[in-house]
């Protein structure tokens, strides 16, 4: 449908991670995935036992799993798919939308400086 998606803010965890299962069931059915997707998250959405700053999640580790998705998604080697991971310093779940709408646009369109 897009040739493009940004995703950010992610919850990869939710319904005892869906999305992993709805793209293993994608993959099964299809051989190609012709498509960019930039994938987001802040530098506190991952957990750090034993920190004492509060700004580390302290369920879910966002980090992990959206380099596992990423992986998953590129063990597929799907023509036509380019992924690519960002980590947005010193922002945390509910502060990382701005930033990352921000940079998903700049890349979407061609004016990100990476």
């Amino acid at each position: 449908m897009f040739s493009q998606y940004v995703l950010s803010r992610l919850t990869l965890w939710f319904d005892k991670y869906v999305m992993f299962d709805t793209e293993r069931e994608y993959a099964r059915t299809h051989k190609v995935l012709r498509t960019a997707i930039l994938l987001m998250t802040g530098s506190y959405e991952t957990l750090k036992p034993g920190s004492k700053n509060k700004r580390f999640n302290s369920r879910a580790d966002k980090m992990l799993d959206m380099n596992s998705f990423k992986r998953q998604l590129k063990s597929r080697r799907y023509p036509g798919l380019t992924i690519r991971s960002e980590m947005i310093a010193d922002e945390v779940h509910l502060t990382v939308a701005p930033a990352a709408m921000t940079r998903g646009l700049m890349w979407a369109f061609g004016k990100s400086e990476k």
